[in-house]
C-alpha cells in the first residue's frame, strides 16, 4: 500500500472516531434530562458511552441514588477531584442506595452498556 493510500484510510479513521465520539462520548437515544443544584436525572430509550457530572458540596453530602433497568448496564464511579473513590458499581437492575461524599469537587461517571431506564442522583444543599 502506498504512502498516499496509507494517509487518505488514517484520515478516514480519525474522522470517523471523531464522528462516533471515538468511545468518549455517548449515545442516548429517547432522552429527557434534567440536572439542577441538587439533582441529576436522566431517562431515555438507550444510553451507550459515558456522561460525566462535575458537583461541588460545600459540606459532607449524602446523595441518594435511583436506578431503573429494563435491560443493559449502567456502570456508576464517584470520584472525588483527587481521583478518590466514594462509589463504583456496575447495576444491572433496579436499585436506590446512599452515598457519603466529603466536602470538595467530585465527578459522577455513568457509563452505559446498552442501557435501557433511568437513573437519578439527589442530595440536599
Amino acid at each position: 500500500m502506498n504512502k498516499k493510500a496509507v494517509f487518505t484510510l488514517a484520515l478516514l479513521l480519525a474522522f470517523l472516531l471523531c464522528a462516533c465520539g471515538g468511545g468518549t462520548g455517548s449515545h442516548v437515544e429517547d432522552s429527557t434530562e434534567v440536572t439542577d443544584d441538587d439533582s441529576i436525572w436522566m431517562t431515555y430509550s438507550l444510553f451507550n458511552g459515558v456522561r460525566e457530572y462535575p458537583v461541588t458540596f460545600s459540606e459532607e453530602t449524602v446523595i441518594i441514588v435511583e436506578v431503573l433497568t429494563d435491560s443493559g448496564e449502567l456502570g456508576i464511579d464517584i470520584v472525588g477531584s483527587g481521583g478518590e473513590s466514594f462509589y463504583s458499581g456496575r447495576i444491572t437492575d433496579d436499585q436506590a442506595f446512599a452515598v457519603t461524599v466529603p466536602a470538595g469537587n467530585c465527578t459522577v461517571r455513568l457509563t452505559g452498556l446498552e442501557h435501557i431506564g433511568e437513573y437519578g442522583f439527589n442530595w440536599e444543599k
